[in-house]
C-alpha cells in the first residue's frame, strides 16, 4: 500500500475511530485500484505524489461520506447557510490530482499541425 489510515489521520489532524480506520484502510485500497486501472503500474509513479492523491481522496470521503450539495445550519435564531462542494459519497480522484499523477484528459478532437498527413496514403489501400 502506498498510503495508510495513519497518513489519513495525520492529514485530517485528528485520530480516527476504529470504524474510520477500517474504512480508511479499505478506501486506500480502492483508491489505489482506481488509479492503477487508469495509469497501470503504480511503481512507475512518483510515490510522494501518489501518496498525496490517495490520502487526499480518502480524507475527502471521510469528511463528506454522504452525497450532498448544500447544508443549512440554524443556530440560536440566526440562520447560517453553508454550501459545501458536491460530494458523491465515493472515492473521487479530482482532475487536478489526475494531472499531478501524469494523466491528461484529451478532448474529443486532436489537432494535427498543418502539413502533417493524418495517415499515410498506404493506410487507405
Amino acid at each position: 500500500m502506498y498510503a495508510t489510515a495513519s497518513d489519513v489521520a495525520t492529514n485530517l489532524g485528528r485520530s480516527l475511530t476504529q470504524a474510520e480506520e477500517a474504512q480508511a484502510a479499505q478506501w486506500v485500497g480502492w483508491a489505489e485500484s482506481t488509479i492503477q486501472r487508469r495509469l497501470g503500474d503504480l511503481g512507475s509513479l512518483d510515490p510522494d505524489t501518489l501518496n498525496m492523491v490517495i490520502v487526499e481522496a480518502v480524507s475527502r470521503r471521510l469528511r463528506m461520506p454522504e452525497p450532498v450539495t448544500q447544508v443549512s445550519v440554524s443556530v440560536d435564531d440566526a440562520n447560517v447557510n453553508k454550501t459545501y462542494q458536491k460530494a458523491t459519497g465515493l472515492i473521487d480522484i479530482l482532475p487536478e490530482w489526475w494531472a499531478a499523477l501524469g494523466w491528461v484528459e484529451s478532448g474529443a478532437f486532436s489537432v494535427t499541425p498543418y502539413g502533417a498527413p493524418d495517415a499515410s496514403p498506404d493506410a487507405w489501400r
